[in-house]
């Protein structure tokens, strides 16, 4: 594990995927810690970021983008108050299902009640199966039908999973293993 500068950022989040000018002077340091302040209380969750250039602005001070690092940030699945209530609907392929697990490689995912919708993400999740999970497919009329279990999934069938309301964890907004239990599941068409 390597030490990282912490840049405090006051009443700012910087998201993976956005390109920033912060105006800090980062010495020489490469990667840098960024970290939101809100009323002098910093966040539980930060950003890795690259410095991909430095540039003098007047005063002598610089400016760094960490534009690179935040091209590869893991993504949070939504992002709330630890304990708000949050639903996610997540779409994508079954990779695997036993009767109280499936996992899912995930595509986009939407998130309640913030309304965050998240495309190209090709992440594995895998969402636990309680045994009041309502399973549905399509049959061959294109109609919806009830499935007795979650098992009949193959690997590579499109699939819908609608999450249970639950408190927001940081377990939960990345997508731990078994963190999400799913309410409703789709499979097909």
């Amino acid at each position: 594990m390597s030490n990282l500068l912490l840049i405090p950022l006051e009443d700012t989040v910087v998201f993976p995927n956005m390109t920033v000018t912060l105006t800090v002077d980062v010495a020489d340091a490469d990667r840098v810690f960024l970290v939101p302040v809100h009323e002098g209380e910093y966040a539980k969750v930060g950003t890795v970021a690259a410095v991909e250039d430095r540039i003098r602005i007047p005063g002598g001070g610089r400016a760094v983008s960490p534009y690179p690092y935040l091209q590869k940030a893991y993504k949070l699945l939504f992002t709330g108050k630890t304990g708000t209530p949050f639903a996610l609907t997540l779409k994508g392929t079954v990779v695997s299902a036993t009767i109280d697990r499936l996992v899912v490689n995930v595509a986009t995912s939407q998130a309640w009640p913030s309304n965050l919708t998240q495309t190209k993400l090709n992440r594995q999740i895998a969402v636990a199966v309680p045994e009041t999970t309502l399973v549905q497919s399509f049959g061959p009329t294109g109609l919806l039908r009830a499935v007795v279990n979650v098992t009949l999934a193959q690997k590579g069938d499109k699939v819908v999973v609608w999450t249970q309301p639950a408190p927001a964890t940081l377990k939960a907004q990345r997508g731990d293993d078994g963190a999400l239990a799913a309410a409703l599941i789709q499979l097909g068409p």
